[in-house]
């Protein structure tokens, strides 16, 4: 079952942000995880954030992760974590982790990254950038096929698809049925948010 894996855009205001995490959860009914990736803010601001985000995702049922400042599962319970190639040795992290939350782990355009990470205990392995994109800078490329030879080679540990995903294309990754698809600029870069979470979210009912 395909849903959608909101990530953040990389500032947010902590005053109306989670309001508007809220208004999008109301108008969506298949999203499956919420990530917070930011990048130049100090541990504590994050993990103050995270306390009121976790909040609101807890009371909507949406699975809470958190990119880059993994260690924040050492202070603060939440759902999973997300981890990426330069981030350390991964099969460390995820022995630490494996206990306390679900790890899902960048594997880019890498077929042998994936099953490292799968042998090592990933929750789920994350493709991309499969189109353009503007919001990571040297991004691997990653051609569609990657989903359909994950699947042949593993049934049990859940993908997700990455990197400029919109309106205009989703539906080509959704023919690959990943359990997830991953959306940034689709959601945060368009002027009302909320109507394109559910303009995404509708178009996914219609192709499940």
């Amino acid at each position: 079952m395909t849903s959608l894996y909101l990530i953040s855009p990389t500032n947010i205001n902590v005053k109306s942000f989670p309001f508007l995490l809220e208004k999008i959860f109301k108008a969506s009914t298949n999203i499956g995880a919420f990530q917070l990736r930011l990048k130049d803010q100090s541990y504590q601001d994050i993990l103050s954030i995270s306390k009121v985000l976790l909040k609101v995702c807890s009371d909507y049922n949406v699975p809470f992760y958190i990119n880059d400042h993994y260690n924040l599962a050492d202070d603060l319970a939440i759902d999973g974590i997300h981890i990426g190639q330069n981030d350390g040795d991964i099969a460390s992290i995820i022995k630490h982790y494996k206990n306390h939350c679900k790890i899902g782990v960048s594997c880019m355009n890498s077929l042998g990254l994936a099953i490292d990470a799968k042998n090592s205990g990933a929750n789920y392995v994350s493709f991309g950038a499969f189109f353009p994109t503007k919001t990571k800078e040297n991004t691997k490329h990653a051609t569609l096929d990657i989903l359909q030879s994950w699947r042949a080679l593993n049934n049990d540990t859940p993908c997700s698809a990455i990197g400029g995903i919109n309106l205009n294309n989703i539906e080509k990754i959704i023919s690959f049925k990943p359990e997830y698809i991953c959306l940034i600029s689709a959601i945060w870069a368009q002027n009302d948010p909320i109507i394109a979470a559910k303009q995404l979210d509708d178009i996914l009912i219609r192709n499940l």
